[in-house]
């Protein structure tokens, strides 16, 4: 579970988040899209998904299957309500952003950023 707090203490609404309307992949750029994901589409650069799940079981699962990738999660803050996680690996980093939205279903946002020169 994430502890750490520097979150924004409010929820964005689902107005505020780009919500996904394709079928969900069963991963994106390698990384593995929860296999209970009810939506999701991206691009090369971000995929968003929403599951029918808790942000502590969303948590849990990046965490999880992200080190069987050889991922390392270098930072993450959050509570029930949402979460921010960062995983590297090598030059490389995924940012992972969890929402409870209003309705009981969770947002998903994985993004890669940008390498520095």
């Amino acid at each position: 579970m994430l502890t750490e707090t520097s979150l924004p203490t409010e929820t964005p609404s689902a107005s505020l988040l780009s919500m996904p309307s394709g079928k969900p992949s069963s991963d994106w750029e390698g990384v593995p899209i929860m296999p209970n994901a009810i939506e999701g589409d991206g691009d090369s650069q971000s995929y968003i998904f929403i599951v029918n799940d808790l942000v502590d079981n969303v948590n849990a699962f990046y965490q999880e299957e992200m080190g069987k990738f050889g991922w390392n999660l270098s930072r993450g803050a959050g509570d029930e309500m949402q979460s921010f996680m960062s995983f590297t690996k090598g030059a490389d980093t995924i940012d992972v952003t969890v929402v409870l939205q209003s309705d009981g279903l969770t947002y998903v946002k994985l993004e890669k950023q940008a390498q520095t020169p």
